[in-house]
């Protein structure tokens, strides 16, 4: 299972979760951040609408969260219970 945050945490040292929306959820054969990267910036999935992985945007699987730097990943702690959960992915969760 992975989950993608999309948010802007300027040049800050701590990552504030509740400036981050979940835009996607969901199970892929990707486990590793850089492969998530390469998926989701040349093949995409059918279900993510969202746009490319870009820095300080968050991957959360099931190894921790890691905030996407400049150059590469970076794990971090990040509780994903205080992100922003978008109405449209809720739906289709519930669907």
């Amino acid at each position: 299972m992975i989950k993608l945050k999309i948010g802007n945490t300027g040049h800050e040292k701590a990552i504030d979760p509740t400036i981050y929306d979940e835009v996607f959820s969901a199970e892929i054969d990707e486990s590793d951040p850089e492969e998530i990267y390469r998926r989701f910036n040349t093949e995409g999935h059918p279900l993510h609408r969202g746009h490319s992985l870009s820095v300080s945007d968050v991957v959360v699987n099931d190894n921790g969260a890691f905030f996407c730097d400049s150059f590469g990943f970076q794990p971090i702690a990040f509780d994903e219970t205080q992100t922003r959960k978008s109405s449209l992915l809720y739906a289709l969760k519930q669907g």
